[in-house]
């Protein structure tokens, strides 16, 4: 069956639809429950939260909002995305 330039485009859509924007947006933000912007992870915790909400949690409380531990901006790593292949 051929597929048209048209639908084609529309199966590519489909495909990084379903398979590749779910490996993209894989951490979620502790605070907030959305994907982050800009993803860390605390030393105290291991938890993932974007850097604009932590910082301002940490500026706010001095403190991991899940451990209670003190924390400083410090203690958050950046996470790096890297590529995903899905096997299509």
């Amino acid at each position: 069956m051929a597929v048209g330039k048209k639908q084609g485009w529309a199966l590519g859509a489909n495909i990084a639809k379903h398979i590749l924007e779910p490996h993209l947006t894989m951490f979620f933000c502790a605070i907030s429950g959305e994907p982050p912007q800009e993803p860390v992870v605390s030393i105290k915790s291991r938890k993932v939260y974007d850097r604009r909400l932590i910082v301002k949690y940490i500026n706010e409380n001095g403190t991991d909002p899940i451990t209670g531990d003190k924390l400083e901006e410090a203690d958050l790593i950046a996470i790096e995305g890297g590529e995903y292949l899905p096997n299509v």
